[in-house]
This record gives structure tokens, C-alpha cells and sequence, in this order.
């Protein structure tokens, strides 16, 4: 058994020392190196930095004594006798192998060869980078798993592709060379058989400090060459608002607000940074606007569910660039921002990006050269031209320059006087549009739900977007789409391929309608319901458009209620237009009239027309014939009907005698009464009708209910409806309370809400709301402090509660 589980130890540290090969950017590995070159550890040949070779174990030997502070060391020891056989005397790496050999860095291979030319693995170098910070061969372990666990635990081999047992390639060796310069220098307690860290004070002291003799500059970092406005060079940083040059690749864009550590070498150029408070930043968006009590700024965080105070003196920045406080009072509802909070759990830093009211469109062309963007058509005429020498700008977001911005990037442009920030969205998601909520915030691609912002939208896939089709994104429903995403994953705009419809039919909804423009050029419009059920606007071209052949400008009479052909243009308006000739208007009686159930024919002045399964029947669902919320039925749905149509529009073949269309003003459907139900949300549908979502019996329950008018019932409503044929016919919003519990007395069954008990019974309906989606809840559920709607009767006996928040 103990073979058996030796075996298991052996290949757990197999697969261990395999299993740790990353990938590491060039980007990391150029700013390691960067890094390390403004503290003279590491510099180039004539090869450059050669990131992709390998490294040598005289070369490593060299990092080494570098990192531990010991450069001078290895000059005087440049002409000693080497301890190592096969290391010569007064070769370039002589001293810095003498160095290490003596600190105890290196060891050579037991057999009294060092191998200088050799490559160094993986394996070693991190054992000697933890030599250097002050770990020996005391780790608990076998050699090499002790010291590559370690490693791993301090973070050195996190972002470094690190393979034990093979060579170690320079650009992996910078990256955990630099990661070692943080960490916190050790020595070893014989007496107590542990590692333990250096400390100054209360603070632990870093190798880089300790060894290199590194300047430390704290402080806050007030301003950053990627604000707005700012007089900072690129390679520039105020901290405490004073200024400080840096070396490497340093995102101190990102720093602003955070109180840091930066670390200074001997030019006071500073090459690396940490965070001290970056637990106390906090990402948010803000739910209302800022609010003043007395003198104080109180700002809320929406997913935080929390309000903090803003400190007097606290650091401002609004889309880039520093702000008054005074600035943010009654503002920034919805926008992003990012909170630093101080010890006190105030805010001493806010930094905020308010996309919606800055101005951006979607990217047709870049002339990179003489730095021009123009935009799609439809984001109102925006052009970005940066072509002045004199500009400043910064590039921001998906790209970082302004060569790499592309057509379709959602680009933002933020401008103080000369100075220029772009910032670079590049987010799609393709799919069809299953859904749009009423109010068209939110659409369904998928079936996966997405807040909207929509600013545009493209029939002709993306070549040219338009600001106000008909009806918004539900002319998109049922479409295969790009949705664009702005910068806070909100759909921005929707582009598809749409063919224009060149003809069709459709039922006359208004009447034609002129606009005349302050030049006095007039527009005619009319309002269809097209067989698609979809009802929309369409405008008359301006050349030559004629119904039955007359100029739109003098049509007479009236076409509500008429059903009509018409042809459209290659931009989607009306060419031209036909009154379709009807057969007549007839009653139908489906209760009385066998011939209309056995033989699916009807009467028309003694000529009878038979209805197919192509017939189309389009029926109102108001009471009053005045053709509003249309839908398109069936004719089994007038056979099940109950009750006599008194009037019908009958479109018959002359020839064949098939009914073609049946245009019916009023509602016709048999209907009935729902119980209680809670309103969820309401969309258009893939058809383009309008869809509520109800919770009832335990479930949410989608209803078409094609005369309901955006806006009128919200989350968390108490209806009762009628359905007509499986569809909504009328909704009734019940008369509600809503407050929060003051107290629940299971014994006596009674729920207090605003000082008004109100009775539990076995009938009373109880639905949780208060998460991601409502589930059925009991009387248990009920608890002192949640925000709560009750339907009551009038002896106050609660016949349904929901429990909202």
C-alpha cells in the first residue's frame, strides 16, 4: 500500500510540474522587460531584447545578482579564482557567477560544474528568484516541487509561461523576475522552522526596496494623461498633484482616485505601481440622480442598493475630465460610474461616464493618415476630423489606437478645446429578435434579453442606418440581426437585411394625411395594416404617385376600411395604389347558418363564395368598427364564435368564387373571465403583437393582447383579464395598497401594511417577486420590513399579496 501511494505522490508531481504552461502576451512580456530596464536589470544586444529566446544559466546568474542589489559585488569580483571548473577566469560572466555562487543563489550540479552556456529550465529559475527574496531549501518538500509551489503561491509563475523541466524563454523569465521585485523579502527562524517577512513599521518591506534602494512615492493619483484637458505628456502622472515622469507600460488612466505606491528608480522616473485601497473601489451603476442633503452630495449605487456620502474635497472626474462637485446635484441617473471609498465608507473619489449623453455613431471608413472618421448615415452627419496637427488625442476602450479603429465600432468622441478622446466600442451579437418589450427598452435576441438604447437602425444590413423607422425595433422582429452594443452593453443599434416589400396588400387604417414643410413641400402618409400583422406608416414617394391612377394630391374620399394594393419604391415608400374592389358587406351567424358550418360558403346578393384555407380574416378587437388593434384570425375562430357579425367586408375571386379576404370592424370572438393574475412585463413577439406576461397558478403565462397601450400596467400590477379565443381581450388593473410590512401575526393571520391589518385566508394568493423571476410563495414568506402590493376586498381580507422588495 505504501508503493502503491508513492506512486500516486510521483505522479501527482508529474502532472504537477506539467500542468502550469500558460500563455503570456508579448504585451506582458515587453512591459516586464520595461520594467526591469529602467532599474538597469535587464538591457538588449544588438538582437534587442530577444523576448522569444532562450536564456542562459550565466545569463540568469546575472538577473539574479542584479535583482538581489549586488552589481558592485560582482565588479570586484570579476577577476576571482571561479569555483566552478568549467567557469573561466575573467570571462563577462565570471563575476556575477562568483556573486551568486557565494549568496547562495546557485549551486551548480553537484558535480562541481555550473554548465554557464546551458539553458536555465523553468524549475531553476524560480528557485532562484525565491533564493534571491530569501526562501532556501527549507520549504517543506522535495526539490524542485518545494520551490515551484511556493512560486506559484506568491503569484511569481501567474502570468509567465512556466514549464518546470524545460527552457525557460527570456520574455517568461522577465515576467516572473519583475512579479519577484513586489514581493515581500524573508528570512529563515531556525527556531521556529519558518519563513519570516521583513517589516518597516507596519508595512512589509519589498525586494525592490530592500535590495534596489527604490524610492517609494504614496499618495493619491489626482491626474492622468487620459483626462480630458489634461497638460500632462504621455508618460506623465500627478500624484498628490505633483508630477512625476514614468517609464514601461503603465495604465495610470486607470489609477485616478486610487491612493498608490509607486516606485521611483534612480532618474525618479517611476516603473512600477500597488494599489493600497483597491478593495475599497466599487463599480457600479447610478440609480437616480445625486442628491444634496443640506451640503452633502449623496450619490446611490444601483446594484449596491446603497447611498454614500461624497466627501467636500473629493476627487471629480465626469466622461474624462475633472468636474466641480457641484457639477453632479440632479444629474447622471443610469450612467456608469466608479467610487472610491475612504476608511469612513465615504466617497473620496467618483469618476463617471454618463454614454448617454455623449456623442458617438457607427464607423463607415477611417483615414488613419490624416486622422478622419465619417459615420454611417443616420447618426447625423457626425465626422471626426482630427487632421490638425495641433489635436491631442487619446484612443480609449476596445482598441488603442487610432490606426486600429474599424468600420461598425461604436466610437464615442469627448473633446476639451484641442483635446480629443475616443473611446472604442467593439461588441456585437447576432441573432433574430424574438421579442421587444412595449416601451422598446429592451429586445430579445435569441431569447436572450438585452437593455436597449437604440439610437439607429439599418434595413440594408449595415450600409446605412435611419433614426425613426415605423415602428422601432419591432420592424426587426422575427429578423435575423446584428445588435450593436454601446459601452454599456445596451443595444445601440440593430441592423438587418430587410427586402422592401414591393407589393403587398394591406387594410387602410387612416386616411391620407399631408405635412408641408417650412419650404411648403408637402408629404402624404397613410397608416396600414399589412397581412404580415404588422401596422405601420408608409410615406408617398414624391414622383408621380397615384391611387386608381389619380395624383395622391387630389385622391377623393376616404379609404379607412378599405383594403388596398399598393407597390413601394427601392427606399420603401408608396409608388403607387389600388383600391381593391369588395363584393359586399354580409352578416354571418355561425349559430344559425348550417351553410357557413358545413360548407364554408357564404351569401352575397344570392352568389355564393366559399372560404379556403388561404382565406385571410382580419377582425378588430375594439367594439365601436374603427379599425383599431387589428389582428389577423382564422375562420375556425368565426365558427366558434358566439353571437351574429353583423357586418363583414367580403374580397372574392369572380372566377374561382374563393373568398380571398374578410375584413371584419369589430370584435367577434367568444370571451372570458381570468382570476387574479400579476403583471410581469409587456413585448412585441416575433408576429410584431403586443404580448403581456402574467404570473398565474404558479407560472408565468405569455398573452397576446393586441389592444394594450404601452406603459399603462407596471411590474408588479394586480389584473384580472378576459380572454378572447386564447389571446387578451381586456385587462382590468385592480385597486392595490402597496407599502412595507410592519408586522406578521401567524396567529391571528394578519399581514399590517400602512396601519391596516389585513385578514390571510386559504384563498389568499401569494407571489414572490422580489428576485430574478416570481415564484409562488405561502404566508410564511410574509416577513416585518418587505415592500409589499395587497388586493383587498372591502373587509380588508387580502386576496392576493406580492411581495416586490
Amino acid at each position: 500500500m505504501k508503493k502503491f501511494s508513492k506512486l500516486i505522490a510521483l505522479l501527482t508531481v508529474a502532472v504537477f510540474l506539467f500542468s502550469l504552461a500558460g500563455v503570456a502576451s508579448a504585451a506582458d512580456k515587453e512591459s516586464a522587460a520595461a520594467r526591469l530596464g529602467a532599474l538597469g536589470i535587464v538591457e538588449g544586444d544588438e538582437g534587442g531584447l530577444r523576448l522569444d529566446d532562450t536564456i542562459t544559466r550565466a545569463e540568469f546568474a546575472k538577473v539574479a545578482v542584479m535583482l538581489a542589489g549586488m552589481e558592485d559585488a560582482a565588479a570586484v569580483l570579476a577577476g576571482a579564482q571561479p569555483q566552478f571548473t568549467d567557469v573561466k577566469a575573467n570571462a563577462w560572466y565570471t563575476g556575477w557567477i562568483n556573486v551568486a555562487a557565494a549568496q547562495g543563489l546557485i549551486k551548480g550540479d553537484g558535480n562541481g560544474k555550473f554548465r554557464p552556456s546551458d539553458e536555465i529550465t523553468g524549475a531553476e529559475v524560480v528557485t532562484i528568484l525565491l533564493r534571491v527574496l530569501g526562501y532556501n531549501d527549507n520549504l517543506p518538500g522535495n526539490w524542485p516541487v518545494d520551490y515551484i509551489v511556493k512560486a506559484a503561491e506568491l503569484g511569481i509563475t501567474k502570468d509567465a509561461s512556466f514549464v518546470a523541466n524545460a527552457p525557460a524563454v527570456r520574455g517568461d523569465v522577465f515576467i516572473m523576475a519583475d512579479a519577484t521585485l513586489s514581493e515581500t523579502v524573508v528570512s529563515y527562524n531556525k527556531d521556529t522552522d519558518e519563513f519570516e517577512k521583513k517589516v518597516s513599521g507596519s508595512e512589509e518591506v519589498s525586494l525592490m526596496v530592500d535590495k534596489l534602494s527604490v524610492e517609494e512615492v504614496k499618495g493619491y493619483v489626482t491626474d492622468a494623461p487620459g483626462l480630458l484637458g489634461s497638460s500632462l505628456d504621455d508618460d506623465e502622472v500627478k500624484v498628490d498633484n505633483s508630477k512625476y515622469e514614468f517609464v514601461g507600460d503603465l495604465d495610470v488612466d486607470s489609477l485616478v482616485g486610487l491612493e498608490v505606491t509607486f516606485f521611483a528608480n534612480d532618474d525618479g522616473d517611476l516603473f512600477a505601481v500597488k494599489s493600497t485601497n483597491a478593495d475599497d473601489v466599487i463599480t457600479d451603476t447610478i440609480k437616480e440622480n445625486i442628491s444634496v442633503s443640506g451640503s452633502v452630495y449623496q450619490v446611490t449605487l444601483k446594484d449596491a442598493d446603497k447611498t454614500y456620502d461624497i466627501n467636500s474635497d473629493a476627487l471629480v472626474i465626469v466622461d474624462f475630465a475633472k468636474a466641480d462637485l457641484s457639477a453632479l446635484a440632479g444629474n447622471y441617473a443610469g450612467a456608469d460610474v466608479k467610487v472610491i471609498l475612504d476608511e469612513d465608507d465615504n466617497v473620496e473619489a467618483i469618476c463617471i461616464n454618463d454614454w448617454a449623453n455623449i456623442a458617438a455613431g457607427i464607423v463607415k471608413e477611417v483615414d488613419a493618415e490624416d486622422m478622419e472618421i465619417t459615420y454611417k448615415d443616420g447618426f447625423g452627419g457626425l465626422t471626426t476630423d482630427l487632421s490638425d496637427e495641433d489635436y491631442s488625442v487619446v484612443v480609449k476602450g476596445a482598441v488603442d489606437s487610432f490606426a486600429d479603429i474599424a468600420e461598425f465600432d461604436l466610437v464615442y468622441e469627448l473633446n476639451s478645446g484641442n483635446d480629443y478622446i475616443l473611446y472604442v466600442v467593439r461588441d456585437t451579437v447576432n441573432g433574430q429578435v424574438t421579442k421587444v418589450s412595449s416601451d422598446l427598452s429592451k429586445v430579445y435576441v435569441d431569447g436572450v434579453k438585452y437593455t436597449a438604447n437604440l439610437n439607429a437602425y439599418s434595413d440594408d444590413d449595415g450600409d446605412k442606418f435611419n433614426y425613426s423607422p415605423a415602428n422601432g425595433a419591432r420592424d426587426f422582429l422575427g429578423e435575423d440581426v446584428t445588435a450593436y452594443l454601446d459601452a454599456q452593453g445596451k443595444v445601440y443599434a440593430l441592423a438587418a437585411d430587410i427586402a422592401p416589400n414591393n407589393a403587398t396588400t394591406a387594410l387602410a387604417i387612416t386616411n391620407i394625411v399631408s405635412e408641408t414643410d417650412a419650404f411648403g413641400n408637402a408629404t402624404y402618409k397613410v397608416k396600414l395594416f399589412t397581412l404580415e400583422g404588422v401596422e405601420a406608416v408608409y410615406e408617398f414617394a414624391k414622383d408621380t404617385t397615384k391611387i386608381d391612377g389619380v395624383e395622391v394630391s387630389t385622391h377623393p374620399g376616404t379609404i379607412v376600411g378599405e383594403l388596398v394594393g399598393f407597390d413601394l419604391d427601392e427606399n420603401g415608400k408608396i409608388k403607387s395604389m389600388t383600391v381593391k374592389s369588395e363584393k359586399g358587406t354580409i352578416s354571418i351567424d355561425p349559430d344559425d347558418n348550417g351553410d357557413v358550418e358545413k360548407y364554408d360558403r357564404v351569401d352575397v346578393g344570392g352568389t355564393k363564395y366559399y372560404v379556403t384555407d388561404s382565406t385571410v380574416v382580419i377582425v378588430s378587437d375594439s367594439a365601436d368598427s374603427s379599425y383599431d388593434d387589428l389582428k389577423i384570425i382564422t375562420w375556425d375562430d368565426i365558427k366558434n364564435a358566439a353571437g351574429t357579425i353583423s357586418s363583414a367586408d367580403i374580397y372574392a375571386s369572380d372566377s374561382s368564387k374563393k373568398v380571398e379576404y374578410i375584413v371584419i370592424p369589430s370584435d367577434v370572438v367568444s370571451t372570458s373571465t381570468a382570476d387574479y393574475a400579476v403583471f410581469i412585463e409587456s413585448y412585441y413577439n416575433a408576429d410584431d403583437n403586443p404580448v403581456i406576461s402574467v404570473f398565474e397558478n404558479g407560472a408565468v403565462v405569455d398573452y397576446v393582447y393586441e389592444s394594450y397601450v404601452a406603459g399603462t400596467l407596471t411590474e408588479n400590477d394586480i389584473i384580472t383579464y378576459k380572454l378572447s379565443d386564447g389571446d387578451i381581450s381586456e385587462a382590468t388593473k385592480q385597486l392595490v395598497v402597496s407599502g412595507t410590512v410592519e408586522d406578521v401575526n401567524s396567529s391571528l393571520n394578519l399581514v399590517t401594511v400602512g396601519g391596516t391589518d389585513y385578514l390571510v385566508t386559504a384563498d389568499t394568493i401569494f407571489v414572490d417577486n422580489s428576485g430574478d423571476a416570481p415564484v409562488a410563495a405561502d404566508f410564511a414568506d410574509i416577513k416585518d420590513g418587505q415592500t409589499v402590493t395587497i388586493k383587498a376586498d372591502a373587509n380588508n381580507v387580502a386576496e392576493v399579496i406580492v411581495i416586490t422588495e
